[in-house]
């Protein structure tokens, strides 16, 4: 991709630098051919499709040419995900309910729009550095419908890039009803959030929870390990207090509890405590995951609550360590 930038924008040696300059090219000339490239970068941003990046967070690798590697999605809204990743009660885990007198009440249907806001929620996750602000302005305003801008003027042309991609794609599926774009100089973002129950549920944290869903299954393909999730289920507890899971999973055989938080964790996390030694799966095992909070915070809730509390990219290297506990249990 970065020699094709380079040879449509007239770089050199596929350098992301232009070229340089006669001697006698004034400033202003340079700053126009700059203007060019980015304006070339914002085109091809927007044009693409969304697809799962080579290097998920956590350090897990989509492999790519092997039969049991996920495929990225294609444009028509194809599979992204083995399809016996979610499915509604799979046997491991109802085995692990009825063992603890958990009841189901309901199950969620699996959605023809699910492949595509997995995808979308991938993506949210793995840039979530350069697209917090546009996120922050759509959960402010998506209660109203209200309008909102972001001035990118003198951000690195990879975060413009990606909130162009961003938005462009939310205004396709009409989670954003209305999106513009400002070239340079400006380089600013109008949009308008929609009022849509479905829109406003993905940005206040389901995309997390389908994010997480996504990066579990890609690690279990690229091992070659059975995966079996359970995705907001609604629960009766032992003590009959109603209760949403938000993903029970079992992969390679290793059992995990995972709720997921993007706000307000302080009032919830004593009750999912008290969830965690009902299921008693083990505190490693029993995992909240939270954004926008410093690791020392996870650290200290770790240590008061009977949960392993982490920020997004810690999820996949903590759950391959446990993978990795088990598998040499097997061995010996």
């Amino acid at each position: 991709m970065s020699l094709r930038i380079a040879e449509n924008c007239g770089m050199e040696n596929g350098s992301l630098l232009p070229a340089a300059p006669a001697p006698r090219s004034s400033s202003s000339e340079v700053l126009a051919r700059l203007d060019q490239i980015l304006a070339v970068l914002e085109r091809i941003a927007a044009s693409l499709p969304l697809a799962a990046p080579a290097t998920l967070p956590g350090g897990a690798r989509q492999t790519r040419g092997k039969p049991d590697a996920p495929e990225a999605l294609p444009a028509d809204g194809g599979p992204a995900t083995p399809s016996s990743s979610v499915t509604l009660i799979p046997d491991a885990i109802a085995r692990l309910l009825d063992s603890r007198n958990v009841r189901v009440r309901g199950v969620p249907a699996p959605s023809p729009a699910d492949p595509l806001l997995g995808r979308l929620a991938l993506f949210l996750a793995s840039r979530y550095h350069h697209l917090r602000p546009v996120l922050d302005r759509i959960k402010r305003t998506m209660q109203t419908g209200g309008a909102w801008h972001y001035k990118m003027a003198g951000r690195p042309p990879e975060e413009i890039a990606s909130c162009c991609q961003f938005c462009h794609h939310l205004h396709g599926i009409a989670y954003l009803s209305e999106y513009r774009y400002h070239r340079s100089p400006r380089c600013l973002i109008e949009g308008r959030s929609s009022t849509a129950p479905e829109a406003q549920n993905f940005f206040s944290g389901q995309w997390l929870e389908r994010a997480i869903r996504q990066q579990l299954s890609l690690l279990a393909a690229q091992d070659g390990l059975e995966i079996s999730m359970l995705a907001n289920a609604q629960v009766v507890l032992p003590n009959q207090n109603d209760f949403e899971l938000d993903l029970l999973a079992s992969i390679g055989g290793v059992l995990l509890w995972i709720e997921c938080k993007t706000a307000d964790y302080q009032s919830y996390v004593r009750k999912y405590s008290r969830v965690a030694r009902m299921l008693n799966l083990g505190k490693e095992h029993s995992i909240l995951v939270l954004t926008d909070v410093a690791p020392t915070v996870c650290t200290h809730l770790s240590d008061l609550f009977d949960m392993t509390v982490m920020p997004p990219h810690g999820l996949l290297s903590h759950v391959r360590s446990l993978l990795g506990v088990r598998q040499l249990g097997c061995a010996v």
